[in-house]
């Protein structure tokens, strides 16, 4: 959905570093896009082979990630909060990333 693509969008702005410009969202845009048709097809053959990513896992990736960023995973997801995001667009992305990898 658009509001999927705008909260991914906002992640790979927040993750990279880059400056939200019109030029560099009209770049991103495109990319984020194939990203998430991607992640959608491979959680579908994940589905069809009957792959399952158990929430535990995921949890424990997130607070990985929040580790790595040197948070704990509360103050880690109040801090995608205050750019605009949820950490169930997180979520989502590392469980896609997750049932690829298997």
């Amino acid at each position: 959905s658009y509001s999927d693509l705008m909260a991914r969008l906002r992640l790979a702005f927040l993750s990279s570093g880059l400056p939200d410009t019109p030029e560099v969202r009209q770049r991103l845009v495109p990319q984020v896009l194939r990203v998430l048709i991607d992640e959608r097809l491979q959680l579908q053959e994940a589905e069809r082979l009957e792959l399952t990513i158990a929430d535990e896992m995921v949890e424990r990736e997130i607070q990985a990630i929040a580790r790595r960023n040197e948070m704990n995973v509360n103050t880690f997801a109040e801090a995608l909060a205050q750019q605009g995001l949820s950490v169930d667009t997180l979520r989502a992305q590392t469980r896609a990333n997750m049932a690829w990898a298997q």
